[in-house]
């Protein structure tokens, strides 16, 4: 009953943001695909992958 609740209750935002707004986002957030503004993100994220599951083991050991 209650997961029910749940997706009857789940709302969805929609947001639409001007060209000059979204600008603004990119200026400060960077573009998808980036990790920061004008640093382009890898293509080959194992090395980020091994790290992440690592650390996920070592919390796991602890």
């Amino acid at each position: 009953m209650k997961n029910e609740n749940n997706i009857i209750n789940n709302q969805t935002n929609v947001y639409q943001l001007s060209p000059g707004q979204l600008n603004e986002i990119y200026a400060k957030y960077g573009q998808p695909g980036e990790f920061s503004p004008g640093v382009k993100a890898t293509k080959d994220r194992k090395r980020l992958l091994q790290t992440i599951i690592w650390r996920e083991n070592q919390r796991n050991n602890e």
